[in-house]
């Protein structure tokens, strides 16, 4: 079994974004990463956005990877 990369696959989502023309969601992504000091405060930084764009609403058939990571993190952080 191998283990689930968590800031990889928010980096994969990030260029997604970026790819797809969603620079401010990919932003909003990588600042997550960048902006914390602890794996702990990252993870909790990551789910707060992506609860926020699974809010807003997905375009671009994103939303299953990023309910998937944002379940993983939620997972992760009890």
């Amino acid at each position: 079994m191998t283990a689930y990369d968590y800031f990889e696959e928010a980096k994969a989502l990030a260029r997604a974004f970026e790819q797809a023309g969603y620079c401010r969601d990919g932003k909003r992504i990588m600042d997550a990463m960048e902006r914390g000091s602890t794996g702990t405060e990252i993870f909790m930084m990551l789910h707060f956005e992506l609860s926020g764009m699974l809010k807003e609403g997905m375009i671009l058939g994103l939303e299953t990877r990023v309910r998937a990571l944002r379940d993983r993190l939620a997972a992760a952080l009890r």
